[in-house]
């Protein structure tokens, strides 16, 4: 009888082991995929789609609910260059760990009104004049579609990762001793690999091939 009640127990304990592993696995995997891997890139009717978002389709609003909102939206201006940026200090790409940042596609003169308005700014150590939005510029700004993404992961990328992932660059350029550009016309990516800088994911519509 001793022996049942111990059998029953040791069962007992067993199921209520696999139930609590179940349950780790339900809640951490999704976690892991929550915004989707660096390279899993479809085109839907022809535009990139990444981390379930769309470019030149998805707004910063979409982003915003995807993503979450723990985000600076500014306008970094450098000469006569501005663009309106949300930028993510801390982006979980399943494994990865690094930064996101999203343009968004906004008409010049538009672009131009949020600079006039902008309440204050800082000058950056890069030189970039980082002007920050009035509080009722901030829906305007979340109505615009996103052009571009630029991930930049904390793990270091090399050529064979990329690679084994994305599959082989349709074509790459050696731009200094240390740093390496790999295209994806096709998909609208560049890789930047810099070995004694950082490297950049760079997500955009598909554009045509260097020769």
């Amino acid at each position: 009888m001793k022996k049942i009640v111990f059998i029953i127990i040791a069962l007992a304990i067993v199921l209520l082991l696999t139930l609590v592993n179940l349950q780790r696995t339900e809640h951490s995997e999704p976690a892991l995929i929550q915004h989707g891997l660096p390279w899993q890139i479809a085109l839907v009717e022809g535009k990139p789609r990444t981390f379930f978002l769309t470019l030149g389709v998805s707004t910063l609003s979409d982003a915003e609910k995807t993503i979450g909102d723990d985000y600076e939206l500014a306008i970094m201006a450098v000469d006569k260059t501005a663009a309106l940026e949300m930028f993510y200090p801390s982006f979980n790409a399943g494994p990865f760990t690094g930064k996101l940042i999203l343009v968004a596609d906004i008409h010049a003169a538009a672009l131009r009104t949020l600079m006039d308005e902008s309440p204050k700014y800082k000058m950056l150590e890069t030189g970039v004049k980082k002007m920050q939005l009035a509080f009722a510029q901030k829906s305007i700004a979340l109505e615009q579609r996103i052009k571009s993404m630029t991930f930049a992961p904390v793990a270091r990328l090399d050529k064979a990762l990329v690679e084994q992932h994305f599959g082989k660059a349709h074509s790459q350029r050696k731009v200094s001793e240390h740093e390496h550009h790999l295209f994806y016309p096709h998909l609208g990516l560049r890789i930047i690999i810099n070995e004694k800088g950082k490297d950049f994911i760079e997500y955009t519509l598909p554009f045509a091939p260097k020769k």
